[in-house]
């Protein structure tokens, strides 16, 4: 499956074998765009990424899906950003790729809901590397 402009920046569909996470990912990044036109915003320029989980066994029913998008504004926390999350024996373990490298995809999981400090999210195609000049002149956003 291919979204259009998604494919322009990073368009795959992974097979995930990372227990308790089987099945496969749809992962798609884009530049945020206007409802109203195809332009970028000029005030908040920011990245969406869409992820469709599907577990494995899942069939066609789209109610066996499992699809959300994050946006945000600096391209490298989005890349941290799970994938996917599950309660496993009461607590929260979450899915994330952090190696991009086409083909040679790697997949981790952590417990909580960010990728814990110092591991790094490498791989990454051109399309996505974020210059340090870009990102360090990122607004401060407030999390809510």
């Amino acid at each position: 499956m291919t979204m259009g402009r998604w494919a322009k920046y990073y368009d795959r569909v992974l097979d995930v074998d990372e227990p308790p996470f089987k099945g496969s990912a749809w992962v798609g990044y884009q530049p945020l765009m206007q409802a109203t036109d195809n332009s970028r915003p000029k005030a908040f320029p920011a990245w969406e990424r869409f992820v469709i989980w599907q577990p494995e066994g899942a069939g066609a029913d789209l109610s066996e899906l499992y699809p959300h998008v994050a946006t945000h504004v600096c391209l490298r926390e989005l890349e941290k950003a799970r994938l996917h999350g599950c309660k496993l024996q009461g607590r929260e373990v979450s899915l994330y790729l952090t190696n991009y490298t086409a083909g040679r995809e790697v997949f981790e999981h952590h417990e909580g809901d960010t990728l814990p400090a110092g591991i790094q999210v490498v791989g990454l195609p051109a399309a996505l590397r974020e210059p340090d000049e870009v990102h360090a002149s990122h607004p401060a956003v407030e999390l809510l």
